[in-house]
């Protein structure tokens, strides 16, 4: 399931790579938390 989690990273720092420096951190907390929630939501199945 990390793999979510690198991609999410990758695509936006696609997205925004003149400003990926500034939005790493958010963009870290936004993807640990959709990861989270796939895996909570994965274990629930």
């Amino acid at each position: 399931r990390l793999e979510g989690y690198f991609s999410c990273l990758l695509s936006i720092e696609k997205l925004s790579p003149a400003v990926t420096h500034t939005v790493t951190a958010t963009a870290e907390d936004m993807c640990l938390a959709s990861f989270l929630h796939d895996g909570l939501e994965w274990g629930e199945r």
